[in-house]
């Protein structure tokens, strides 16, 4: 059993500065980033380790050195170019900013399409092209060493989507799961160096660094606010000065980390909530909130599993309500209707509303049980009759019925032009996918 430790490196001066680095790029790290490599040597002293692999670029191998001097256990150390970073081309060293004004298409691309990213203009590195020159070595190492632990210290980008291409993650949801923080480390394992699973993922808890923003907001993020949404990005400032000025404020964690959730921040809202509630477990004080906002973190990233683990933490009245709605949706997201129908109902009889009423509409839909399904979504339409998704379910329900959905249809078209025709095109290949099968019978 092989198992890799994935390491990105300390924090660069053009990782405060919000500048895109890339292969050719680079600068020093800040000083209290040999601090954190420290911290993070203390963590893997707990593991014995056959070789250690680096990127040459001077940012990784500066911090695989750091970091193999500080390991009680000698391992020898070995630069390999198959590590560096993406070849960002002329994105490299302008700020996120300037690089949204300047090659907007390459840069939606590149954070959040994959699939269709296309780094000729830029004079880049395609993902393909680097999946190309990082999985071969990969797979040498694990051949290399196949019952030993081995370390490599790369470049964010780089790790984030060359781990995300072992797991089997189709190219279009590379980045659905968020950034790696500097100094983070991410554990694979695998029995063939062909299948591999995830045993830790951007695990930083071992670092007694200060929160700052920029630590916790990912670089899209900051461009995004900084082009789109300086209100929001003020109201962040002020919740990370109230917590720097109260550290075991709650209400403030789990603003911030709701505020980094709506803001697709998953890695950094993980983060938050995770040393939020180490902080106040020392306290021994509740911490249901903070399990809730960590839940929310999850659901949002459709890693249902452990959301559900969070929500099942929350015991406390009110918002004992609102993590049982949590649990039936992520229930429903794992296609286990039977599961999500109780918890909707439970959630119903605590605290009625539109959204638990609707909830219980699509559970009872889902399987099959259309008319309840409609009476359902019938009350939640009286507490929100213009809600645009509760009457297109309606007109589901109608069409599945054998009744006229047209009302209910062009209700939700009116109320919501774009929800509507994201629902529309879902059920139109629904249709088509049961007219197919139905043509093979």
């Amino acid at each position: 059993m092989t198992k890799l430790f994935f390491v990105r490196h300390g924090k660069t001066k053009w990782n405060l500065e919000g500048r895109y680095q890339g292969a050719r790029g680079d600068s020093p790290l800040l000083p209290e980033s040999y601090r954190e490599i420290e911290e993070l040597a203390t963590y893997l002293n707990d593991f014995k380790f056959a070789k250690v692999y680096c990127s040459p670029i001077r940012r990784a191998k500066v911090t695989a050195q750091k970091l193999v001097a500080n390991l009680e256990r000698p391992v020898n150390l070995e630069a390999d170019v198959a590590f560096q970073e993406f070849n960002l081309g002329k994105m490299e060293g302008m700020k996120f900013t300037e690089v949204a004004e300047k090659y907007p298409a390459e840069l939606d691309g590149f954070r959040h399409h994959p699939d269709k990213y296309d780094p000729s203009k830029i004079e880049g590195e395609s993902f393909e092209e680097l999946f190309e020159r990082m999985t071969p070595k990969i797979k040498a190492i694990c051949e290399r060493y196949p019952k030993d632990n081995v370390i490599i210290v790369s470049h964010g980008a780089a790790l984030c989507a060359e781990i995300r291409h072992l797991l089997g993650v189709p190219l279009a949801q590379i980045r659905t799961k968020g950034g790696l923080a500097n100094t983070s480390t991410t554990i694979l394992e695998t029995k063939d160096g062909k299948n591999f699973k995830c045993l830790a993922w951007n695990k930083t808890d071992y670092l007694k660094k200060k929160l700052d923003s920029t630590d916790i907001v990912q670089e899209g993020v900051m461009m995004k606010r900084a082009k789109q949404d300086e209100k929001m990005q003020q109201v962040i400032q002020k919740l990370i000065a109230k917590i720097d000025a109260d550290p075991y404020d709650q209400e403030s964690y789990y603003a911030l980390g709701t505020a980094l959730t709506e803001e697709k921040s998953f890695t950094q809202a993980e983060e938050l909530f995770k040393k939020a509630l180490n902080a106040l477990n020392d306290r021994a004080e509740k911490t249901e909130l903070l399990h809730y906002g960590l839940g929310n973190v999850y659901y949002a990233s459709e890693l249902y599993d452990e959301a559900i683990a969070q929500f099942n933490l929350v015991q406390d009245g009110k918002l004992q309500a609102q993590a049982y709605t949590m649990l039936a949706q992520s229930y429903y997201a794992k296609a286990n209707y039977q599961k999500a129908l109780v918890f909707a109902l439970t959630a119903s009889e605590k605290l009625r509303s539109a959204t638990t009423l609707s909830l219980m509409g699509d559970c009872f839909l889902a399987l099959g049980n259309f008319g309840p399904a409609k009476d359902y979504y019938q009350q939640a339409l009286q507490l929100e009759p213009n809600d645009a998704r509760i009457n297109f379910q309606l007109g589901v329900s109608a069409v599945v019925n054998g009744a006229d959905p047209t009302a209910y249809f062009d209700r939700a078209k009116q109320s919501d032009p774009k929800l509507y025709q994201r629902l529309k095109t879902r059920l139109n290949d629904v249709e088509q996918t049961m007219q197919t099968t139905t043509k093979k019978k």
